[in-house]
């Protein structure tokens, strides 16, 4: 079980100052506590991968990046949503329980990405970050 901290109280009840006070906790649900950690531990890894295409050569190869990824993927157990509005994508990939959002911009000159990672995954933001920058390279390369 786990406890929350709620405010405060002084030994005499007269209020918070007194010198003798005590912290209030409040039991959570595991729920509640995971739901608490994934808001404060979670990280936003952000990448600005350089190019020398036109935006719509850039856009489609990205495009076409993304079909393989849903392709490759763990015979449906993740579940891939992703939007486009003009050069701008937003993405979703669920996995048992645990979400991935990301935003990705398509400007003259570079692609930058920003993903939310939840907890479990934040350990490895910086290896995670260093494969999606090799990896994008290798993507808009000009061929």
């Amino acid at each position: 079980m786990r406890f929350r901290a709620s405010g405060t109280i002084s030994a005499n009840g007269a209020g918070a100052g007194s010198g003798r006070d005590r912290c209030l906790a409040t039991a959570v649900s595991p729920y509640e506590a995971q739901r608490d950690e994934v808001l404060f531990m979670a990280e936003t890894i952000k990448v600005d991968i350089p190019h020398k295409l036109t935006r719509e050569t850039a856009r489609q190869r990205i495009d076409d990046g993304f079909d393989r990824v849903r392709q490759d993927m763990l015979g449906g157990m993740v579940k891939f949503e992703d939007t486009w509005t003009g050069d701008h994508l937003d993405f979703t990939a669920r996995v048992m329980g645990q979400r991935v959002t990301g935003r990705l911009d398509v400007l003259d000159e570079s692609v930058h990405l920003e993903i939310d990672l939840p907890s479990f995954l934040a350990a490895i933001a910086e290896k995670l970050k260093g494969r999606l920058r090799k990896e994008g390279q290798i993507l808009l390369e000009k061929k």
